[in-house]
C-alpha cells in the first residue's frame, strides 16, 4: 500500500517531467504544422514539405510543381495561394475542385504548344484575382484559355487573355463570373452551354 501511494504521489511530476520533455523534442512544433497544413491555404511557393515549390519566375516550367500542389489541395479541399508572379505551364487539370487565389495578381501562362486548354477544368473550379494567359502569339495551335465539363465555375476579379475562348465550358451547377476582363480571343470571351445557372456582372 505504502508503494502504492508513493507512485501515485510521484505521477504528477512524472507527467510533468515526460511534457515537458515532449515540448523539448520538437515533436510538438511537427504535430502542429501537420494539423495547421489541413486547415489553411497552400501558398504554391511554400508548399507542404513533401511538394516541389512552384518558381513563377516566368521562365521555370512550373506545370509539374502546379499539377501536384493541385491535386494536393484538392485531396485535403484546401485553397491555393498563388503570390505575385508568372507561372508557366503547359496546361493544368481539375478533375475534382480547385481553388485559385491570386495575391498581387499573378499570371498562368501557356507555356508551350500541347493542344489542351491552359486550365482543363472537370469538376468545379473558382478564380480571385488572377490571370490566365494562353499566349495565342506563341503557340502554334491555339487553345482556349478555360474549358470543360464544369459542375461550379466562379471567377471574380480576373484577367483571362491570349485564347481562342475565354472561357468555353459546359456547365449543369452554377456559373459566376464578375468583374473579369476576356481580351485578344480569337472566338468568344465567354461560351456557355449546358443546362446551369448563369450569373455575370462587370464584365468587360
Amino acid at each position: 500500500l505504502n508503494q502504492v501511494i508513493n507512485n501515485v504521489n510521484a505521477l504528477p511530476g512524472l507527467i510533468d517531467d515526460k511534457i515537458k520533455e515532449y515540448i523539448s523534442s520538437g515533436e510538438i512544433e511537427n504535430l502542429l504544422n501537420e494539423m495547421l497544413q489541413n486547415y489553411f491555404p497552400i501558398d504554391v511557393k511554400n508548399p507542404p514539405a513533401d511538394l516541389v515549390a512552384a518558381v513563377g519566375d516566368g521562365t521555370t516550367d512550373d506545370t509539374v510543381a502546379s499539377q501536384n500542389i493541385l491535386n494536393y489541395a484538392a485531396d485535403h479541399n484546401l485553397p491555393m495561394i498563388f503570390p505575385a508572379g508568372v507561372y508557366r505551364v503547359s496546361s493544368l487539370t481539375i478533375a475534382e475542385e480547385a481553388h485559385f487565389l491570386g495575391v498581387g495578381n499573378p499570371t498562368i501562362f501557356k507555356l508551350n504548344n500541347t493542344e489542351d486548354a491552359l486550365i482543363n477544368v472537370d469538376g468545379s473550379f473558382t478564380a480571385f484575382g488572377m490571370t490566365f494567359n494562353a499566349n495565342i502569339a506563341g503557340v502554334v495551335n491555339p487553345v482556349d484559355a478555360i474549358a470543360g465539363a464544369c459542375y461550379n465555375i466562379s471567377l471574380s476579379n480576373c484577367t483571362v487573355t491570349g485564347c481562342v475562348s475565354g472561357v468555353d465550358a459546359f456547365v449543369s451547377g452554377i456559373m459566376q463570373i464578375v468583374n473579369c476582363h476576356f481580351s485578344n480571343y480569337t472566338e468568344y470571351g465567354v461560351r456557355v452551354v449546358g443546362n446551369g445557372r448563369i450569373m455575370a456582372d462587370g464584365i468587360i
